[in-house]
């Protein structure tokens, strides 16, 4: 599989950082090929502490990622393209964001359970769409 164009290291760092910036729900924000490919992370200062920064646990959400994205995308031609995929905890929810089919990319987010999944799966489709867009 292809990484998106508009995906190098810099540019998709800048993406993290004002997705981060949607919502104070938002923890950590990460981009990644919908094949677990780490493109790019951010996450504020009190994410390290809720959710920790162990390399297993980077492994784990690496191929983490890749099984569930292989796993719902399996039923894209019955029921359409994948949007999002959102998983709630006790304490945390686990977005992934299908950023479309021309990026070959997904947004993972840990938020805060509060947070709207369906209003925040909006704004990072509508701020990929003009991220990308500006780079044409």
């Amino acid at each position: 599989m292809q990484t998106a164009f508009f995906l190098e290291k810099t540019g998709a760092e800048r993406l993290c950082q004002h997705i981060l910036g949607l919502d104070s729900g938002i923890l950590y924000a990460g981009i990644c090929s919908v094949a677990g490919e780490d493109i790019a992370s951010a996450f504020k200062p009190s994410a390290s502490l809720i959710i920790g920064t162990a390399p297993k646990l980077t492994k784990a959400y690496r191929e983490g990622v890749n099984a569930v994205v292989s796993s719902f995308k399996q039923v894209e031609p019955f029921l359409g393209e994948l949007l999002e995929i959102t998983a709630s905890y006790k304490k945390l929810k686990i977005m992934i964001i299908h950023l479309g089919e021309t990026t070959n990319a997904v947004a993972v987010l840990v938020t805060t359970k509060e947070l709207d999944s369906g209003n925040v799966t909006f704004q990072v489709s509508k701020v990929t769409r003009n991220f990308v867009g500006s780079l044409s």
